[in-house]
């Protein structure tokens, strides 16, 4: 299938660019390894100090990374599987404001003042440029997805009662739940972290910041998942002899796996002034999202009727 021809150049940029940030993000995890090991001793390697290492492996790992591929799949599917056209505009919209937020984070950090980890947890203190690149990432991320709702409704309008494609329920489950948890952490970015960066206020209250971190936190290691249930099911049901038992319930299951992702968050906050009941319900809470994950991964195809 080929790529709307538009598209191609943006997608293109969009899985290279954070490849190529990729292989900063393997070096400062290997140097990691290594402080941890004893096996160096400097404080510096390169001039790069340990802390500022693990931010910059992080942040790009985690962050950086994870965003742009599940952008770029959104636009590849969207495309290729409603046969629709995306708007360019958006798509190149979204590409150069993810791209200099994420170049402008990356050299604060490469430059030493933002070594505040993955996290950026106060009362570690970054610098504004950071901050700022943090949000306008998260903003660019948003507009890819608002591109690929007027596409669906085309489609939808033009194939009533045809169901939606698996890869296509994985890659919207995906940018809902992403929609949601991150405008927690834009909150935390733009209205607490920032301001005190920039001296105009004397702090922050710390737990309310790492609380809305992990609202984000927790669900951003589904932006890789999501897409690849969607994909993976689509491929199962396309490609082989056997339909995929069930299609509304992967749809359930995927749509399951966001929202539980979503409300599980606080598993990482036990030890913050955290009750035993509180920290028993979101025990419970992740431990059910294992039901809909086992519906899609051991859910069997049944004959053709």
């Amino acid at each position: 299938m080929t790529l709307q021809k538009e598209l191609k150049l943006p997608v293109l940029i969009q899985l290279c660019l954070p490849l190529a940030l990729l292989i900063f993000g393997i070096y400062h995890g290997l140097l990691q390894t290594m402080y941890r090991a004893g096996v160096i001793k400097a404080d510096r390697v390169m001039g790069i100090e340990y802390y500022q290492g693990l931010t910059a492996h992080g942040v790009i790992n985690a962050i950086v990374l994870t965003t742009f591929f599940a952008v770029a799949f959104g636009n590849y599917v969207v495309s290729q599987m409603l046969k629709q056209r995306i708007n360019p505009k958006l798509t190149w919209a979204s590409l150069l404001i993810m791209a200099g937020a994420a170049v402008a984070a990356a050299f604060e950090i490469f430059a030493g003042r933002a070594s505040v980890l993955y996290t950026f947890y106060p009362p570690l203190k970054a610098s504004p440029l950071f901050y700022l690149g943090l949000a306008f990432f998260i903003v660019g991320s948003w507009i890819a997805f608002w591109s690929w709702i007027s596409p669906y409704l085309c489609w939808r309008k033009a194939n009533p009662g045809k169901k939606t494609p698996l890869s296509v329920v994985g890659i919207f489950a995906t940018f809902i739940v992403w929609q949601l948890c991150t405008l927690p952490v834009a909150y935390e970015v733009l209205v607490l972290l920032l301001p005190w960066s920039l001296g105009w206020v004397a702090g922050v209250d710390v737990t309310l910041a790492k609380t809305l971190f992990w609202f984000f936190g927790h669900p951003e290691v589904y932006i890789p998942i999501l897409p690849a249930f969607g994909i993976i099911s689509q491929v199962l049901e396309g490609n082989s002899n056997k339909r995929i038992f069930g299609h509304n319930g992967m749809i359930y299951a995927m749509v399951s796996i966001g929202v539980l992702g979503f409300i599980v968050w606080a598993h990482h906050m036990y030890t913050v002034g955290m009750d035993v009941d509180t920290r028993a319900y979101f025990t419970a809470a992740t431990m059910i999202i294992a039901v809909p994950t086992g519906c899609l991964l051991y859910t069997s195809p049944s004959p053709r009727d």
